[in-house]
């Protein structure tokens, strides 16, 4: 029997939001739950929100959207999973995508 030993290297949130003050770290939280909350937007998409003022009385910075993505991660919500049939493996493969609003 073969044994595989791996490792996995994992980023949390503490070791991510330590980078950045209180402050930042708070405006982060806010743009991520705003993010979430207009319809989670990519972060792309959310920046031109902001930037553009298309958000009333918005006090969410580019920095801000930035750094909600270096200590959060992307937001999933702009994700969708595609399941396709591999007759070979007679399983599904699966495909990970990021929205685009641009297509």
């Amino acid at each position: 029997m073969k044994h595989d030993v791996g490792g996995i290297l994992v980023n949390t949130v503490d070791s991510d939001k330590s980078k950045y003050s209180v402050r930042q770290y708070s405006n982060a939280k806010k743009a991520y739950t705003l993010q979430d909350t207009i319809g989670r937007p990519s972060t792309e998409d959310f920046m031109k929100y902001v930037q553009g003022n298309m958000v009333p009385n918005c006090n969410i910075t580019r920095q801000d959207i930035l750094r909600t993505e270096d200590i959060f991660g992307p937001n999933l919500g702009n994700v969708t999973h595609t399941c396709h049939m591999d007759t070979s493996t007679q399983g599904c493969t699966r495909e990970i995508k990021e929205h685009n609003s641009g297509n």
